[in-house]
């Protein structure tokens, strides 16, 4: 018997949730309000012949007393192991063992080293005056100040780089977290952030990941106001939300998460009482950011800059959120319980002319308060939108406006909440419902049939003894490939990397995924054989939460089909799986660009749609090539 079932067996999960709520019974169940959104009837039931909890309300979760006890305190698998095992008297066998350490772990010492060092500048340096007289000036007291650890970047270009000398630091160690330069032909070492506000990034558990750093009086003129770290094992700007570590619990207690766009916004917010506000340091939203809030609420308000072209940025990142919100909220169908997530609601609010929510916040907070609580559906949204952008009383403008709508509406999986919106929005413009509603389901039938949005497919050459590539979803298609992967990872990947640099393309890479766990797998493949160590399957397994190992398990059975084949073979049929994933990928950026032109003839951003057409010809020719050389780049 493991440790798990040892656990179990000794814990009553009834118990365990009695902690945190008061149950009370329902026939052979228990149940109460939800502990993890606020109703005021209770859905949330426990069964305790089953030993199983489930939330019949906005959460839809439910799982056994480690899934409780994780989402209750925030747990990673193994801290609430450890912690259950505790409650019942149980020695861990795997507590035996010699534990394991975090392979990122002296990575994060010398985060926090850094942002502990840049802190100290800030308070106690004479140097750091303009940076306190800025944080003082933009209202910020000194406790917020010291929560969010602000800091101060010398403008001597080597005082960071001292002082992890004298703590005996490799400075090599510190130019991969991008903290130094290390100059090519000298190779003298100085540091990245000079005479600059330091703004720790920490992820969710509260480890500084990387750095924000803007731009003080008297620096060099034409300096970029902020710049943010560049791209490291532990940074990666897509996958992380500013401020999360300090928000989740005030978002899981207001069942909303705020999404802004900057640290000062955040900070702000967060001084003021609106502890629920993130920012994805930018104005486009990344599906993996989505999947972060997903886990702690389904209801996510964006703050839209009024200006024009703040908010032309803004709708482009915002068709974005929807495409990645669409994408995983069709997830919430898949049959594995293991695999669904919650819907995402989006409610927008649009600010007023000329402010962003931090000076908003700072001159009147109830405003801010209001327009929170006045946030506008997505579909609403939408309608404003369109009534302002297109004169509906001309057909052409109306086309184009229903044209958008549709779009959106095509994108809410729930069918009682889409038909309510389809009747509000064709009283609200004036149009058919029954038109609209076939525009819905034609644009539907394409989502579930990506196929039927590409263009009419060139004539391919004969696959003689080719593996065959299934017609298949882009997310079953993304398993398919990361399964491959995973089964070979040394040889497959650089034959791949190899191939696809003697065609001129990029090599593989985490953008290539658009699901969430994949990209996460694919992220932690890619460190360790960047990282040069040896592909240890069974110990990479055990690294992985319980979760994301079970989402592996369940990829590497979908290549199974594949694995008959030759090594030369699999890696050939693993590239026309990628290429078949970027031509979809940029196929629906050129759909995006169209839809958000509102032009009923798809010409959109002219330029934009340029390049993305310049690069499907770009993947046309890589493939041709691929299929014309099969066997000599097979056997590379």
């Amino acid at each position: 018997m493991n440790d798990i079932e040892r656990i179990k067996d000794a814990i009553d999960l009834v118990d365990v949730v009695g902690c945190y709520v008061t149950l009370e019974r329902a026939g052979s169940n228990f149940r109460a309000c939800c502990p993890f959104h606020q109703e005021k009837t209770p859905s949330f039931f426990v069964s305790a012949e089953k030993q199983y909890w489930h939330c019949y309300g906005a959460c839809g979760e439910g799982g056994d007393v480690f899934s409780f006890l994780m989402k209750a305190e925030n747990l990673e698998f193994y801290p609430a192991l450890q912690r259950l095992a505790a409650q019942a008297g149980i020695e861990l066998q795997s507590a035996r063992k010699k534990p394991r350490v975090h392979p990122h772990a002296p990575l994060f010492q010398r985060m926090a080293q850094a942002a502990a060092f840049y802190r100290r500048q800030f308070v106690d340096s004479p140097e750091a005056q303009a940076a306190r007289a800025y944080v003082a000036e933009r209202g910020i007291a000194p406790e917020i100040s010291d929560r969010f650890q602000l800091g101060y970047s010398s403008r001597r270009g080597q005082a960071l780089l001292d002082f992890m000398r004298q703590q005996q630091v490799d400075p090599d160690s510190l130019v991969e977290l991008g903290l130094l330069y290390r100059d090519q032909d000298t190779g003298r070492y100085s540091d990245r952030f000079r005479g600059r506000l330091m703004i720790p990034i920490q992820n969710r558990r509260g480890y500084v990941i990387g750095f924000g750093a803007r731009i003080l009086e008297g620096a060099p003129p034409n300096a970029p106001k902020y710049i943010n770290s560049a791209t490291t094992p532990l940074f990666q700007k897509k996958q992380v939300l500013f401020g999360i570590d300090k928000a989740l619990d005030a978002i899981r207690k207001a069942q909303q998460a705020v999404l802004v766009e900057g640290y000062m916004d955040v900070i702000t917010a967060h001084q003021h009482g609106f502890a629920n506000t993130v920012a994805c340091m930018g104005t486009a939203i990344t599906p993996e950011q989505l999947d972060i809030l997903r886990r702690y609420t389904p209801h996510i308000v964006f703050a839209l800059d009024a200006d024009a072209s703040g908010q032309q940025a803004t709708m482009r990142g915002l068709a974005r959120a929807r495409t990645a919100m669409h994408q995983g909220n069709r997830r919430t169908e898949a049959p594995n319980p293991r695999q669904r997530k919650r819907d995402l609601q989006l409610s927008i609010v649009t600010l007023p002319q000329g402010q962003d929510p931090d000076e908003l916040i700072r001159t009147d907070a109830k405003a801010w308060q209001e327009r929170l609580a006045q946030a506008a559906s997505l579909v609403d949204f939408y309608v404003a939108y369109v009534s302002h952008q297109h004169d509906l009383a001309r057909p052409e403008e109306k086309q184009a406006a229903v044209g958008l709508l549709a779009e959106v509406l095509a994108e809410i999986e729930q069918a009682v909440t889409r038909d309510e919106y389809i009747k509000r929005v064709a009283r609200q413009l004036d149009t058919s419902a029954p038109i609209l509603t076939g525009l819905v389901n034609e644009r539907r039938a394409r989502m579930q049939n990506p196929a039927a949005r590409q263009a009419p497919r060139r004539q391919a050459p004969t696959p003689e003894s080719r593996p065959q590539i299934p017609n298949i979803p882009s997310l079953r298609r993304e398993d398919l490939l990361l399964g491959v992967l995973f089964k070979h990872p040394e040889s497959v990947c650089l034959r791949m990397n190899s191939t696809l640099d003697q065609l001129g393309v990029p090599g593989i890479h985490v953008d290539d995924f658009h699901h969430a766990a994949n990209r996460e797998l694919f992220a932690a493949l890619e460190a360790i054989l960047l990282q040069g160590n040896a592909w240890d399957r069974d110990r990479f397994l055990e690294s992985l939460a319980q979760p994301l190992a079970h989402h592996l398990q369940d990829v590497e059975k979908s290549a199974g089909s594949m694995m008959d084949n030759t090594r030369q073979e699999i890696s050939y049929a693993a590239l026309e799986t990628l290429f078949q994933m970027r031509r979809e990928s940029v196929d629906t950026q050129i759909g995006l660009v169209s839809m958000q032109s509102g032009s009923p003839t798809g010409v959109g951003d002219s330029a934009h749609r340029f390049s993305l057409y310049q690069e499907r010809n770009r993947l046309d020719r890589a493939q041709k090539q691929l299929h014309m050389h099969r066997h000599t780049w097979a056997d590379a």
